[in-house]
């Protein structure tokens, strides 16, 4: 291989595109015409011999990265640093990272004032801090453990919004919406690979139950599966690992809470359910954003010094490092808009409000006597 620039060739692009380390660390997509320009300003060294009378300098460069540096993906990866990285049979290039902000032991108390505001109830802002924790120690660690969706429902302007900039800025600032993907409207998810907050805010919900279900099967994809399978425009699909946390905000009406799947024991494990209130931090949104950013290092070295019981009274988890958190209202109101409830609660009012007698008959005889109304 010649010396010279650290010159990638991106072999999972359709446009066959160059990738270049920059001074700063971080890496340029270049075409061939601009890869070119580039490597003529480098000062190149000449081809070897052999090679001498077929190609001048910067196109032996391009035929070397094209042979020896190709790369299945290149791009922003979640949960990784910038660099060359094998995974799996993949080569995958990451050509940016997330920022790091690193626990500090200082001043928290306008987070703990602003989350006591939020949440007002203690043991539910220690299970919030727990998620933190596992989040922070694991994207610290490189070691990918998944971690439960967290949904904070409550009234319109009571700080949710705030809660998930607070969750973006601590893993590093990158946010993706998956809630497209989520639920079938588009099968291109690339973005959601180079970020690892997603995030779903003021979406427009569907109440359509195939949306619903459709949610639900990605949000087990996205919470634990290990590998996400990564569609973006003009690349090849493939699979790789990606670091994730996935935060919803709803106002907690039921048209609105109705963005949520089903919440049967395939799905509660793996969201945390939190009622919001309004939290009293003032007016200015951007002021207040600055003030959450600034205790952010104090606040996450809180979390990670908190210790997860075991034993008798444990709220460990095996698979999430902690158990989920399920405010009991919410729960209770999700139940109400399950297919089945509506079904049982039609039911009783068309087929029993006069009824005296117990109902007998055929699956297609129920559907008759529903549309037909009340018996008696």
């Amino acid at each position: 291989m010649s010396k010279g620039p650290e010159l990638y060739f991106d072999a999972g692009s359709n446009s066959g595109s160059y990738w270049l380390r920059q001074g700063d660390g971080r890496f340029l997509r270049l075409d061939g015409g601009n890869t070119k320009l580039h490597l003529r300003a480098a000062n190149l060294p000449p081809p070897p011999k052999s090679a001498l009378a077929e190609f001048t300098n910067t196109e032996w460069a391009m035929l070397c990265a094209q042979r020896e540096r190709a790369v299945d993906y290149a791009g922003p990866l979640a949960g990784y640093r910038v660099g060359l990285h094998q995974l799996g049979p993949f080569r995958a290039l990451v050509t940016s990272e997330a920022a790091t902000v690193t626990p500090k032991e200082g001043d928290w108390e306008f987070i703990e004032v602003f989350l006591g505001d939020l949440l007002g109830d203690a043991k539910a802002m220690w299970r919030l801090m727990a998620w933190f924790k596992v989040a922070i120690e694991s994207l610290r660690d490189g070691d990918f453990r998944p971690g439960q969706m967290v949904v904070f429902c409550g009234p319109a302007g009571c700080g949710k919004s705030l809660m998930l900039h607070l969750i973006v800025q601590a893993l590093g600032g990158r946010m993706a919406k998956p809630y497209q993907w989520m639920t079938g409207a588009t099968a291109f998810n690339g973005e959601l690979a180079s970020s690892e907050s997603l995030v779903i805010d003021d979406e427009a919900a569907s109440t359509d139950i195939r949306s619903r279900r459709a949610f639900g099967a990605a949000l087990k994809q996205l919470t634990v599966g290990g590998e996400l399978h990564i569609h973006a425009k003009g690349r090849q699909a493939l699979s790789l690992r990606t670091f994730r946390r996935l935060a919803l905000a709803t106002n907690d009406e039921p048209e609105n809470l109705s963005i949520l799947p089903p919440m049967d024991s395939s799905i509660s494990d793996k969201a945390m359910l939190f009622q919001c209130h309004r939290a009293e931090v003032g007016d200015d949104r951007d002021a207040i954003r600055k003030k959450l950013t600034a205790a952010l290092p104090g606040f996450l070295h809180a979390c990670c010094k908190l210790k997860i019981p075991a034993g008798k009274n444990s709220l460990r988890d095996s698979r999430f490092g902690v158990q989920a958190w399920h405010d009991g209202p919410l729960m209770d109101s999700l139940a109400s808009l399950s297919p089945e409830y509506r079904l049982g609660r039609l039911i009783e009012d068309t087929l029993f409000a006069k009824a005296q007698e117990p109902w007998k008959g055929t699956a297609d005889q129920l559907e008759k006597d529903l549309q037909a109304g009340p018996l008696g």
